[in-house]
């Protein structure tokens, strides 16, 4: 029995399957508190990366336009759907990382406390400045756009 059933791969909004004759191979992950639970089973393709990475270079022209105001409230409303959902996401950390409940349930409940430190203080880290030791010139906040994140199997969030 598969604990988490796979939808395929959601990007810009839409989820895509990937048929099996699609994929290039397949990745299954085990329960590592219990080896003979399957948490999830899916079927892979690299192209999907390419058009994942697209989709969030076309949002990101579309963040650039957003307010300030905007933008926190987008992530408000992220943080209010993810606190709704919080305790699916702390079983979903416990059955794939293989954590104790409680420490998947603080993991669930600190990202929700992100949203709220970068909405707030980590809008410091956008700000010009001028370093004490430099005469001229200054460091200026300068976007790189669309990144990718290898996270460790035990921080998934």
């Amino acid at each position: 029995m598969t604990i988490y059933q796979n939808r395929g791969n959601y990007i810009a909004g839409t989820w895509h399957p990937v048929s099996p004759q699609e994929a290039e191979g397949e990745i299954e992950r085990r329960n590592p508190a219990a080896l003979d639970e399957v948490t999830f089973r899916f079927s892979y393709q690299a192209d999907a990366v390419g058009h994942a990475v697209q989709a969030a270079k076309d949002a990101a022209l579309l963040w650039r336009q957003c307010t300030l105001e905007d933008r926190i409230d987008y992530l408000q409303r992220i943080k209010a759907v993810l606190t709704k959902h919080r305790e699916e996401l702390a079983c979903a950390i416990a059955y794939e990382a293989g954590k104790p409940l409680w420490e998947a349930r603080t993991e669930a409940k600190a990202l929700c406390a992100k949203i709220d430190i970068m909405a707030t203080q980590g809008l410091s880290y956008t700000q010009s400045f001028q370093p004490e030791n430099l005469v001229q010139g200054h460091c200026v906040f300068r976007p790189l756009g669309v990144g990718a994140v290898l996270c460790p199997f035990n921080f998934p969030l």
